[in-house]
């Protein structure tokens, strides 16, 4: 039952980080790597769900969760020197 847990999360966190990459893409205030850089993390964690690869062991989950939140921490950077301007 956890391991179907941690599919969803993974699953709903692409997809948000999807749809944050397109906006920024779209918008432009953010810079255009980011969205580009969101956009290829959340293709590869995809394929890798699909794919069957174990991202849901120890090391997969860890490594999947970093990537995602160092994107998110740099979104946040960002957002915060735009707070500022």
């Amino acid at each position: 039952l956890n391991h179907a847990f941690d599919y969803v999360f993974n699953f709903g966190v692409c997809i948000a980080i999807l749809l944050w990459s397109i906006q920024i893409l779209r918008v432009r205030l953010m810079p255009r790597g980011l969205g580009v850089a969101g956009l290829i993390l959340t293709a590869v964690a995809l394929v890798l769900l699909y794919s069957g690869m174990s991202i849901v062991g120890l090391v997969g989950f860890r490594i999947f969760v970093f990537s995602l939140t160092g994107w998110i921490l740099i979104a946040a950077g960002f957002l915060l020197r735009q707070g500022r301007q």
